[in-house]
Parts: C-alpha cells; structure tokens; sequence
C-alpha cells in the first residue's frame, strides 16, 4: 500500500501524476546467522512485506567498539537476502542490526537485532595435508 502525497499537473491536455510512498517498510522478521568455515552466514527476510528493495546490515564487537557500523547494502530477492560475513575474527562475539529500506528508499524503523558468536578456524581452499598415522 502506497501512502503519501500526490501532485497533479497538467500539460498539454494531460495529466501527470506523482506519488511519493511515505509508509516505512516492516522491520526484517527472519534474521538467523550459522558459524561457517568462512565467517558467519546471516539469512535476513521481511515475509509481511514485499516492497523491500535492500536491507542495511550493521555489525559491531562489542569488545572493540560500542557503536555500530554499517557491514553491507544486500539486495533483497523477493523479500529474502542471502550474505556470509567474513570479515570477523574467530573467538570474538557480534552484534548485528538489520533495517528494511523499500523501493522509495524509506527505511525501517526498528531493527532485528541478533548477537552471534563466532567460534570456526578460518580455513582456505589450499588443500591440508594429513599426517600419516600407523594403525
């Protein structure tokens, strides 16, 4: 539903009309994150409403700082986004916060907010050698 304001001109016999959407998207009401061997993989969606466009991901360590920072703009496919955080250290805790911004760039005005700890060991693509052990 669009709520807002509308302006009407006319030009040369025709009527063209604007309609500006003032009515704030639903705050995300899936937002669940799973350690991977990469970083932390948060799954972010908004179920009740369907005009979002992106959600705004923020993340802070508490320990490190006591404000949040903008992580990522994720774009949102049929109000559900995918996004694997790898830039977290291993053994450190996290606070995220995730608004919904809609096609007219309204923002949500509340949060999901999740903590997560992050436990995994980095592990690159390299294949790792396995001592020989004799059974």
């Amino acid at each position: 539903m669009i709520s807002g304001w509308i302006q009407e001109s006319r030009k040369d016999n025709q009527t063209i009309v604007n309609v500006q959407d003032l009515e704030v998207p639903q705050s995300p009401d899936v937002f669940s994150a799973v350690d991977m061997p990469q970083g932390i993989n948060l799954l972010i969606g908004n179920k009740v409403d369907s005009d979002v466009q992106y959600f705004d991901l923020f993340r802070r360590n508490k320990e490190l700082s006591p404000e949040f920072k903008l992580v990522k703009r994720i774009e949102a496919e049929k109000g559900f986004a995918l996004y694997l955080d790898k830039e977290i250290v291993p053994g450190n805790e996290y606070d995220y916060k995730v608004f919904s911004v809609d096609f007219y760039g309204n923002l949500s005005l509340d949060s999901s907010k999740l903590t997560k700890g992050f436990n995994q060991i980095f592990v690159n693509d390299a294949t790792i050698p396995f001592p020989e052990v004799e059974i």
